[in-house]
């Protein structure tokens, strides 16, 4: 069976915030004194970590609050991550349309304020619904996209997992040669940051 990434990509923090808990994450988020950045960061991994596996539909609702900021505080990059958050809640509730609308959505703002990861990790959830779809060519085109991003940012586990799920669409199309050299590519760059999972899902996939 081949492996790929999951669906719903989280847009990784930098930083401390990754190892708080959640009432701290809260806590920065109510805390007016806070930059909009820290704060908006800190509310999305609230939501995320603390509501969207287990109660999807409540994470949808409280991601608006993060749209409402981004109106409030001119801060648009909150609602491209209160998008990214709506779409990752459809996809566990099973409704990869609406998922798509909300990830395209967030796509264009993050494009927009030139916000490299953030369109990154939009271009690989876009690309995965249509790989789930069975469009295979868009898909291809929205996980080279993202791979030539994490070029520019020299991101070496998120190149390997563009690569992964590009070598995954060639698979698809029974492009084995094409596929074989994506995943060796993958395998090497998990090799260097010795990812053993990522080592692991390669060498299955090969």
């Amino acid at each position: 069976m081949l492996i790929r990434r999951s669906c719903i990509l989280l847009l990784l923090l930098t930083g401390v915030l990754q190892a708080q808990p959640l009432d701290s994450l809260l806590s920065v988020w109510e805390d007016e004194e806070r930059s909009d950045s820290l704060r908006v960061h800190a509310y999305k991994e609230y939501v995320w970590n603390g509501l969207l596996f287990a109660y999807p539909d409540s994470a949808f609702n409280c991601a608006e609050k993060l749209i409402e900021y981004s109106e409030e505080k001119t801060y648009p990059k909150a609602r491209a991550l209160g998008y990214n958050i709506q779409g990752a809640s459809y996809i566990l509730r099973g409704d990869r349309v609406k998922a798509l609308n909300y990830f395209e959505k967030s796509l264009l703002i993050f494009d927009d304020l030139e916000d490299d990861r953030g369109s990154a990790a939009a271009l690989n959830n876009i690309g995965l619904i249509y790989e789930e779809q069975g469009e295979y060519e868009k898909a291809l085109a929205q996980f080279e996209r993202s791979l030539a991003i994490e070029k520019s940012l020299n991101d070496q586990k998120a190149m390997a997992s563009a690569l992964n799920n590009i070598g995954l669409i060639h698979s698809n199309m029974e492009n084995y040669e094409l596929a074989l050299q994506h995943h060796q590519l993958s395998l090497e760059l998990r090799e260097e940051t010795e990812d053993k999972r990522g080592i692991a899902a390669s060498l299955n996939n090969i």
